[in-house]
């Protein structure tokens, strides 16, 4: 068998000259800064704390900045949702007790809550691995409807999962 030759390089096409920037003027004295540049509430930065804690895998010290949040008396949204991700910080930390308590604490106080459902789901999950069957189907079975696939999923898995636990005894 002969070897075909390699084939000739292309040419490479001459590339146009970098353009000199154009001189900028001075823009003047700074304008206001506006609303945006607001000073963060202590909440806020908590908040923020806590997700940098939480995407370096310090789940304790997310948990404990997600529990500055609701402790700060912000009664909106951001404390909900601190609510749910200390719950979730406490999991993926292996503290099964506490996240237990705390996700049933955020389902107790935000029972209509965006994350409602999937706070339902892990903490079936949660159940599950400790032996709680009957709670863990519960709470799967509340997960069920949410309007996420990703929770409805989980949780028919889980319900899945209770049955055959339940087959094992």
């Amino acid at each position: 068998m002969s070897r075909r030759p390699d084939p000739e390089p292309e040419p490479v096409p001459e590339l146009d000259p970098v353009p000199v920037p154009e001189p900028v003027p001075d823009p003047g004295p700074e304008p206001d800064p506006g609303p945006e540049s607001v000073a963060r509430t202590a909440a806020q930065q908590a908040f923020d704390d806590a997700w940098r804690a939480m995407r370096a895998d310090d789940f304790v010290g997310a948990a404990v900045a997600f529990e500055r949040v609701t402790r700060s008396g912000d009664p909106g949204p951001l404390a909900e949702d601190a609510r749910f991700w200390r719950a979730a910080a406490l999991a993926r930390g292996g503290r099964v007790a506490d996240a237990v308590a705390a996700f049933e604490a955020f389902l107790d106080r935000h029972p209509r809550a965006v994350r409602a459902g999937e706070a339902a789901a892990a903490l079936g999950w949660l159940l599950l691995e400790r032996g709680d069957l009957d709670d863990a189907a519960a709470r799967f079975t509340a997960a069920a409807g949410d309007r996420s696939v990703r929770v409805r999923e989980s949780a028919a898995r889980g319900l899945r999962a209770v049955g055959a636990a339940s087959g094992a005894r």
